[in-house]
């Protein structure tokens, strides 16, 4: 059990000690654009898509 504890730490120390195998600003972006894209489209149903009008406008 203290090893999935401890795992998220063990992961952010190799992702500092080598930053050039990151994703990158774009990859962020990315990631975070198909999130909202697949939240809006399994939730539209529900709210009409909208989530955070910061998220929805910017």
């Amino acid at each position: 059990m203290l090893q999935n504890e401890l795992a998220p730490f063990g992961w952010s120390l190799a992702a500092a000690a080598f930053p050039e195998l990151g994703i990158g600003s774009a990859g962020a972006a990315l990631a975070f654009g198909l999130t909202v894209f697949t939240g809006a489209y399994a939730l539209g149903h529900i709210s009409g898509g909208h989530f955070n009008p910061a998220v929805n406008i910017g």
